[in-house]
This record gives C-alpha cells, structure tokens and sequence, in this order.
C-alpha cells in the first residue's frame, strides 16, 4: 500500500489539534470543563486525545512491518528498528520530563511518549509474532482482540479487591512503590505502569484496523462497515463488563 490512508492522517491531525487546545489554554484558570482531564472518575473530551493517537499509532503497524516484510527485510532488522523506536520514544520522554525538573533525584520517569514506546514495542512484536507463523489475517483480528481483552479484564480482576478510588488503589500502589518520588504528583501518577500496559490494548485495537484496512479483497466501503461493526461489539461489551 503505497498511498497513504487519508482517515489516520486525519485521526492523528484532529488528535495532536485537542492536545494543543488542552495544553496551551488563555488561561488555567478559566477552561471549559470538556478541556480538562477528568481527575479520576468520568471522562472529558480531552481524554480522547491520548487513546485515539495511540490507536492510530496501532493502525499503522501492520502497514509499516508488511512493507518492510515485502522489501525481504530480515526479522532481526525489524526487530532492531521496532526497538531502536520504542527506546527513542522513551527516551525522548524522559529527556521532555528532564527539561522541566532537571533534578534526578526528583525527575519524572514515566510520562506520555514513555506509555507510546511500551505500546508500540509490545504490539509491533506480537504483530511480527504472528506474521512469522503465518497467520492469516482474520486469524490476527481474533489473537489481537482476545489479548486485549484478556488485558483489560485481567487488570479488572486485579484492581477490584483495592477498590477504584485513587487513594488505595493498585494502580497507586504499584507507581508509589517502584517510582514514589518520581511522580507526575507525589501521590498521583497519570501514565502509570499498570495503566500503560492496560493502553497496549488500545494499540492492538488500533492494529486490527490496520488488519482490515490492509485487506485487499473488500472494497472501502466494505472495510468501515467491518471496523463499525467491530465498534459496535466492542462498545456493548465493555458496557455490560
């Protein structure tokens, strides 16, 4: 696929838009409430942001590690550039956290592009994982869609015996042991550990699209009907769970 998917330029364009709107208000003091995070519980417009650049990150996967494949790349190559970028990302993260805090003993460690490296190198991997052993398409839609949810089920499962309140919540434990002092707050971290692996799954979904974006035996039409329906279930699903 040489030419480039207009709607994922589109996606990515309407994403980093809602981030500078959300980052660089007039004023912190007056900001409609959509604008802001939501502190913990509910969800603002601002939320979206973070989730849809991740999954359109996902979506592009298949499309790059097909091309490379179809160029008689070596796996070992696609391996080392699928690392070379995660580490650049995290990197990159940290070095933005440096800038604003240059104290080591007090640097932010996680971060935003930090969660985008864990994603994109996990699901870049799995992804070549499964182009190795030659499983077809549709079979990868199935593999990506069961991990995500054995992901965020999983995650369920852990967190519900602490609760899921901020205060006291796995989540919080986990970044206050490994990172306390480290924080984005002292006691509150937004790109947490546990909450970065439960975003994979937000990329591999991304990377199922990518999957039926790649098939070349439906027609456009064909492929957003696929994707809404995919929606669709998802949606009902995690209303139910």
């Amino acid at each position: 696929m040489n030419s480039r998917i207009k709607s994922i330029d589109i996606i990515r364009g309407l994403s980093i838009a809602l981030m500078i709107v959300c980052n660089n208000p007039g004023t912190w003091m007056r900001m409609y409430p959509q604008l802001r995070h939501a502190v913990w519980h509910g969800v603002t417009l601002a939320d979206f942001a973070f989730p849809f650049f991740v999954i359109s990150l996902g979506v592009t996967i298949p499309i790059s590690i097909n091309s490379k494949l179809k160029n008689n790349k070596s796996t070992l190559s696609i391996i080392l550039s699928i690392f070379k970028r995660s580490i650049l990302l995290i990197l990159f993260g940290f070095f933005l956290n440096y800038l604003g805090n240059p104290d080591l003993d007090t640097v932010r460690i996680l971060g935003v592009l930090q969660r985008m490296g864990l994603v994109y190198f996990v699901t870049s991997l799995v992804y070549l994982l499964l182009k190795k052993l030659n499983v077809g398409s549709t079979a990868t839609i199935i593999t990506f869609l069961c991990i995500s949810t054995f992901i965020i089920v999983g995650y369920y499962i852990l967190a519900k015996p602490y609760g899921f309140e901020l205060e006291g919540s796995l989540a919080q434990l986990v970044d206050l042991h490994f990172f306390k002092g480290h924080l984005y707050k002292p006691e509150f971290e937004p790109d947490g550990f546990l909450t970065s692996i439960v975003a994979i799954s937000s990329g591999m979904l991304g990377c199922t699209m990518g999957c039926v974006l790649l098939k070349e035996d439906i027609g456009e039409y064909k492929k957003f009907f696929k994707i809404l329906v995919m929606s669709i279930i998802l949606l009902i699903g995690a209303f139910y769970l």
